[in-house]
Parts: C-alpha cells; structure tokens; sequence
C-alpha cells in the first residue's frame, strides 16, 4: 500500500491513520512518501510509536536511497 503524506489530509481524515494501523497491525507492507523529508520521517517515527506495545515484524526504513527506488 503506498500512502501519500499531507498534513490537511492526516488532520481532516482520521480513518486514513486507522487504516495505516491497521495495516501495520496485519504486517502489511505500507510506504509512505512526501516531498518533505522531515514530514515523512517524522510521521514514519510516529507510526511505529503508536503501535505500541506491539512491534512491526517487517523492514522500517524511514528513508529509502535513491539507488533503491528500482526495487520498490
């Protein structure tokens, strides 16, 4: 699932961050992508937190290298 990060759309819609839990929840591969690197970095950060006390059994990379982008 490929997830676009803006701040209205988070703040407007709390279904969309239920629906991301609940992704990670069911260890469902989930990428998130902005143009901002804070905003997607943070926000990934965020998202492992609140999963708490459970942890996320696949890979969290907060941010993907370039020569990596062929893989996804």
């Amino acid at each position: 699932y490929c997830i676009p990060l803006a701040l209205q759309q988070w703040a407007a819609r709390e279904e969309l961050l239920y629906g991301v839990l609940s992704l990670l929840m069911l260890e469902r591969q989930v990428v998130m992508y902005s143009h901002s690197l804070t905003l997607a970095t943070s926000t990934g950060f965020a998202v492992m937190d609140l999963i708490r006390p459970f942890v996320y059994q696949s890979l969290f990379m907060p941010i993907l290298p370039p020569s990596l982008v062929e893989i996804m």
